[in-house]
């Protein structure tokens, strides 16, 4: 609503703003009714913090190994004509809680060149402090070259609405790469903190939960039916699969083709699985 709009917006409970009109203006605002001709309205707000009103934001950084160019140390936007402007998590069998669900960016975003640069969308969880296999909330997001996670507008950190600053475990996942956890669980708030997988400086869950490549940790690609495993399985769908271009989840290397680089990415990580807890 726009009071819970100008509320955010406020230093303190109670607050005031000046609005210029240039048209008549009639309507009820926190309960007062205000009609207005051509002119400045001076209007006091006193907003009642609610839960609504509660949110965290995280900036993540994260590689995905299948499209990480190992002397650039930035990831390929091969699928920058192919991305879907909608959230494809939904429709691949990924539960969003609270918040996530529904994401989408205007078109625009994906004529940014360079680092920032749009690579694919990643789906972010927020798990509880007490039990890391509780999903408090989750955000779709879109993932830039340079590994930064962003909101829809393509540059600012990502917003978990309505979810109350305190400490949660954070978890990247993907369509075909095997997902991650921070190790330890984060202090988190409306004031955005970087946390950053691709360096070492934040503990991963599990046991060799990512790849280095040329010094820099990356998600494990190939997971292409999603199953949590890379194995036979997965290598059977890429075969199933050869030759065909578009955005697919059987696309390891996020190129916009399957082939046998894809094939030989699952082969090389056979046997890896996904280090996140049930």
């Amino acid at each position: 609503s726009f009071c819970h709009k100008l509320c955010n917006g406020a230093n303190d409970i109670d607050d005031s703003y000046v609005f210029a009109t240039w048209f008549y203006w009639s309507g009820t605002l926190n309960g007062q009714t205000y009609t207005h001709e051509h002119g400045d309205i001076n209007i006091d707000l006193d907003c009642t913090p609610s839960p609504c009103d509660e949110r965290i934001r995280v900036q993540p950084r994260a590689f995905l190994e299948g499209p990480l160019d190992r002397t650039a140390g930035l990831m390929g936007n091969g699928l920058s004509s192919l991305l879907p402007t909608d959230e494809p998590y939904s429709g691949l069998g990924f539960t969003h809680v609270g918040p996530g669900g529904g994401e989408s960016f205007s078109p625009i975003i994906l004529l940014v060149t360079g680092n920032d640069a749009i690579v694919d969308w990643v789906f972010l969880e927020l798990r509880s402090a007490l039990d890391n296999t509780q999903i408090i909330a989750t955000r779709s997001a879109l993932l830039q070259r340079d590994g930064d996670i962003v909101d829809m507008n393509g540059f600012s950190s990502v917003e978990f609405e309505g979810v109350a600053t305190g400490d949660y475990y954070l978890t990247v996942r993907h369509r075909n790469h095997l997902g991650i956890m921070s190790l330890n669980t984060l202090s988190l708030s409306d004031t955005p903190m970087t946390v950053d997988f691709t360096d070492g400086s934040v503990a991963t869950f599990g046991t060799a939960a990512q790849n280095i490549v040329a010094g820099q940790a990356a998600m494990v690609c190939a997971n292409v039916n999603g199953d949590g495993s890379i194995d036979a399985l997965d290598r059977g769908e890429l075969w199933n699969n050869r030759s065909t271009a578009g955005y697919s989840r059987h696309d390891a290397t996020c190129d916009g083709v399957t082939d046998a680089i894809d094939r030989g990415a699952a082969w090389n990580n056979r046997s890896r699985t996904e280090q996140l807890p049930q």
